[in-house]
C-alpha cells in the first residue's frame, strides 16, 4: 500500500488501518463514503474476516466480468462440441449411403441390416443415459428432500430448545433484576435515611460549634477576670530582684530604701518577704524581696521616686551587690509573670519596640507612635 486513496489519489490517514477501507484484492486504501460504497461506522463494526474479504468496486466489476467471460467461453466450447458431433454424424451417414449405392443387390441387403443396428445402439445409449440422469435427479431430489426434512426437524428442535433455554434464562434474569431492583430500593431508602440523619447531625454540630464558641468566649472572659482578680492582690507590692547576697536582712534593706525615697515626715508602712531561688543555666542563687505597701497609690509613689531619684546608683551604700544590677518592678501574679515572660519572647521574635507593666497591666507596642495593646491571657499572644 502506497498511502494514496485508490479513487481520489489523495493521501490516506497515517493514524491507523481503521481510518480507511482496504481492498483485499488490489490492496489499495479508499476514503469512506466519498471514495467507496462503505461508511466508516460499517467498516468499524465489521469483523476481521469480513474486513479481510472486502473488495473495492473496480475489483468487484473485474471479477464479475471474468465470471461472465468464463461462462461465455464455456458456452461457446459446448456449442462447438455439439456442432462437431453433429457434423461427424452427418458425414457418417453420407459415407454409408455412398457405399450402399456402389454395392450389388446382395450388398444392399447387407446395408439395410447395418444401418438400423447403428441407429438403435445410438438411440438406446441416449435413452439409457437420459434414464440414468433422470434416476440420478430423482435420487438426488429424494435425498435432498429427506436431508432437508431431517435438517428442518433438527433445526426446529434446536430452535425449540433454544427458545426454551432463552426463555428460562430470561426468567432467571428477570428474577435477578427484580431482586437487585428491590435491593436498590432498599439501598435508596437506607441512603435517604442516612442523609436525613447526617443533615440532622450537621445541624446539631453547627449548634454545638456555636455553643462551644460562645462557651470558649465566656471561659476566656472568665479566665481574664480571674487573672485580673489574682493580680489585684499584687498591685500593692514592689519586687526587688537581682540581689546576690542570700543572707541579707530584707527588712533592714527595705527600710533603708524607703527612707531614701521618703521626703515626708510620715513613716511608710510595709511588710517585706525574702525569696531565694536558683536562676539561669548555672543555677546561681538570687534573692528577691517582695515589699507590700499600704495601698496601690503608695506603691506607685515609691516606684516613681525610686526612678526619679536614680536610686540604682546609690544602692552600694545600702547593700553592696558586686556590681550586679538590681531591679525595682511592680509585682506580678504567677500567671501574669509567666505571661510577661512569654510576651518578652514574642517581642523579640516579632520585633515589638516596647513591653512594660503599669498598674498591674501588661502592655506592648509595636513602635513608639503605634497602638498600645493589653495582654490579659496567653490567647492574646496569638493575636500579635
Amino acid at each position: 500500500m502506497n498511502g494514496i486513496c485508490g479513487t481520489c489519489k489523495n493521501p490516506l490517514s497515517k493514524e491507523g488501518d481503521m481510518d480507511y477501507a482496504t481492498c483485499s484484492i488490489c490492496k489499495n486504501g479508499y476514503h469512506f463514503t466519498s471514495c467507496s460504497t462503505l461508511g466508516e461506522s460499517s467498516w468499524r463494526t465489521m469483523g476481521d474476516s469480513r474486513r479481510g474479504a472486502w473488495k473495492c468496486t473496480l475489483c468487484k466489476e473485474e471479477k464479475q466480468a471474468s465470471k461472465t467471460s468464463q461462462s461465455q467461453s464455456l458456452t461457446q466450447d459446448l456449442n462447438k462440441d455439439r456442432n462437431e458431433e453433429a457434423k461427424n454424424s452427418n458425414l457418417g451417414e453420407q459415407s454409408s449411403k455412398t457405399k450402399d449405392q456402389s454395392n450389388t443387390d446382395g450388398s444392399k441387403v447387407s446395408k439395410k441390416s447395418d444401418i438400423p443396428e447403428s441407429k438403435i445402439s445410438m438411440n438406446e445409449l441416449s435413452r439409457q443415459l437420459n434414464s440414468k440422469i433422470d434416476d440420478l435427479q430423482k435420487s438426488m431430489s429424494a435425498d435432498m428432500e429427506k436431508g432437508f426434512g431431517d435438517l428442518e426437524k433438527k433445526m426446529n428442535k434446536k430452535f425449540e430448545e433454544m427458545d426454551e433455554h432463552i426463555g428460562k434464562k430470561l426468567k432467571d434474569f428477570e428474577k435477578t433484576l427484580n431482586y437487585y431492583g428491590d435491593k436498590v430500593d432498599e439501598a435508596n431508602d437506607i441512603s435517604r435515611n442516612v442523609e436525613k440523619k447526617l443533615v440532622l447531625m450537621e445541624k446539631r454540630l453547627d449548634k454545638s460549634e456555636k455553643e462551644n464558641v460562645e462557651l470558649r468566649t465566656k471561659m476566656s472572659k472568665m479566665e481574664k477576670q480571674s487573672n485580673g482578680l489574682a493580680q489585684k492582690e499584687f498591685n500593692t507590692k514592689i519586687e526587688i530582684s537581682g540581689i546576690k547576697n542570700k543572707n541579707i536582712d530584707h527588712n533592714d534593706v527595705t527600710k533603708k530604701i524607703l527612707n531614701k525615697v521618703n521626703d515626708t515626715s510620715e513613716d511608710i508602712q510595709f511588710r517585706a518577704e525574702k525569696i531565694v531561688m536558683k536562676v539561669g543555666e548555672e543555677k546561681q542563687e538570687r534573692t528577691t524581696i517582695v515589699v507590700q505597701l499600704r495601698s496601690q497609690e503608695a506603691r506607685n509613689m515609691v516606684l516613681t521616686k525610686i526612678k526619679s531619684s536614680k536610686l540604682y546608683s546609690k544602692l552600694n551604700e545600702i547593700m553592696p551587690n558586686e556590681g550586679a544590677p538590681v531591679f525595682f518592678n511592680e509585682a506580678l501574679s504567677p500567671y501574669y509573670k509567666k505571661l510577661f515572660f512569654e510576651a518578652g519572647r514574642v517581642k523579640r521574635e516579632k520585633k515589638y519596640a516596647f513591653l512594660w507593666v503599669k498598674d498591674g497591666k501588661i502592655l506592648i507596642k509595636k513602635e513608639e507612635k503605634g497602638n498600645t495593646l493589653r495582654l490579659e491571657s496567653m490567647e492574646d499572644l496569638g493575636k500579635l
